[in-house]
Protein backbone atom coordinates (compact mmCIF):
# COMPACT_ATOMS: atom_id res chain seq x y z
CA UNK A 1 0.00 0.00 0.00
CA UNK A 2 2.62 2.28 0.55
CA UNK A 3 3.74 2.70 -3.22
CA UNK A 4 0.65 3.72 -3.99
CA UNK A 5 -0.10 6.66 -1.09
CA UNK A 6 3.77 7.50 -2.48
CA UNK A 7 4.00 7.41 -6.48
CA UNK A 8 7.56 6.82 -7.73
CA UNK A 9 8.77 10.79 -8.34
CA UNK A 10 11.37 9.35 -10.37
CA UNK A 11 9.64 8.12 -12.97
CA UNK A 12 8.18 10.96 -14.74
CA UNK A 13 8.17 8.95 -17.95
CA UNK A 14 5.05 7.66 -17.01
CA UNK A 15 2.77 10.41 -15.57
CA UNK A 16 -0.71 9.29 -14.46
CA UNK A 17 -3.32 10.50 -16.05
CA UNK A 18 -5.83 9.57 -13.38
CA UNK A 19 -3.76 11.72 -10.63
CA UNK A 20 -1.44 13.77 -12.73
CA UNK A 21 -3.73 17.34 -13.62
CA UNK A 22 -1.19 18.05 -16.11
CA UNK A 23 -1.64 14.66 -18.39
CA UNK A 24 -5.62 15.30 -17.64
CA UNK A 25 -5.44 18.52 -19.93
CA UNK A 26 -4.46 16.51 -22.82
CA UNK A 27 -7.34 14.61 -22.39
CA UNK A 28 -9.20 16.88 -24.57
CA UNK A 29 -6.35 16.40 -27.63
CA UNK A 30 -7.33 12.59 -26.95
CA UNK A 31 -10.82 13.57 -29.40
CA UNK A 32 -10.49 13.89 -32.88
CA UNK A 33 -9.84 18.30 -32.76
CA UNK A 34 -11.76 18.14 -36.19
CA UNK A 35 -15.17 16.42 -34.86
CA UNK A 36 -18.14 17.38 -36.87
CA UNK A 37 -20.35 15.63 -34.73
CA UNK A 38 -19.87 17.92 -32.02
CA UNK A 39 -18.06 20.16 -33.44
CA UNK A 40 -20.73 22.78 -35.18
CA UNK A 41 -17.85 24.64 -36.95
CA UNK A 42 -17.28 21.79 -39.36
CA UNK A 43 -21.20 20.44 -39.53
CA UNK A 44 -21.21 23.61 -41.79
CA UNK A 45 -17.93 22.74 -43.18
CA UNK A 46 -19.98 20.56 -45.96
CA UNK A 47 -20.37 17.43 -43.60
CA UNK A 48 -24.12 17.49 -44.98
CA UNK A 49 -23.10 17.06 -48.77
Amino acid sequence: SSALASPAPTTPSTPDPATDPGTQDTGQDRAPADDAATDPGLDDSGDEE
